[in-house]
């Protein structure tokens, strides 16, 4: 079975998803979802349910709310593979730091020059979108995968990371991409530049957003398309 698709050959598809990818990218941003923990946050209860019933509407997955604690729980959104390849988890999580020295509005996305304007378009709801956006890209690609890819949106990173404690109690996979907006070995960059992840005035270019959704989709095809685990 061919195990890596070219990147020409994805190319299209991804492109189609263009306009999908930047409205998930601002809806993402309207929705208030600082930490608890931080400047009396609302949470992560409205984003959570957001993605979930987005990828519900697809009906391409499989998609289970993981409760972590009051009005709070993951969401768990599984492809499915259709042989006995590898499984890939795309990782990246839902809530935001706070906003009180924002410069432009939080939650209010402004799109200019190419670039888009929120709390959080950087860090890190413009990956957020990308993995979105990739995972349907792959469900609708005409080859079907061998292995699961799973996509985990977790509550909590920015304090304790109880999601993320919570999610591998039950969850694992052959292999993770872990995406985020840090100086951490073990993560993989999203789109967008860390020193502007928790400016006054963060930003991010929307082809960067379009470009990680090809390639979060391409990484899991070339992961996950053989029969046989690698």
């Amino acid at each position: 079975m061919q195990s890596r698709i070219k990147l020409a050959e994805f190319h299209d598809l991804i492109h189609i998803a263009r306009t999908t990818t930047l409205d998930l990218l601002k809806r993402l941003i309207r929705i208030p979802s600082v930490n608890p923990a931080i400047e009396d946050g609302k949470g992560e209860e409205e984003i959570a349910t957001f993605i979930a019933e987005w990828f519900k509407r697809t009906r391409l997955f499989k998609v289970f709310e993981q409760k972590v604690s009051k009005r709070r729980f993951n969401v768990v959104v599984t492809l499915e593979g259709k042989g006995r390849g590898n499984s890939l988890m795309l990782n990246g999580h839902m809530e935001t730091v706070g906003t009180s020295a924002m410069t432009v509005k939080p939650f209010d996305p402004l799109v200019r020059n190419a670039m888009a304007y929120g709390r959080a378009s950087c860090d890190m709801k413009g990956s957020i979108a990308a993995m979105m956006s990739a995972m349907v890209a792959l469900a609708k690609w005409k080859k079907e995968l061998a292995g699961d890819v799973l996509f985990t949106a977790v509550v909590d990173e920015e304090h304790m990371s109880i999601g993320t404690s919570e999610l591998v109690k039950r969850f694992r996979a052959d292999a993770a991409i872990l995406v985020n907006q840090a100086e951490i070995p073990t993560c993989v960059f999203g789109p967008g530049d860390i020193k502007v992840a928790p400016s006054p005035n963060e930003y991010i270019r929307l082809k960067d957003v379009v470009t990680a959704a090809r390639i979060y989709a391409e990484t899991a095809w070339a992961y996950c398309s053989k029969d046989e685990p690698s």
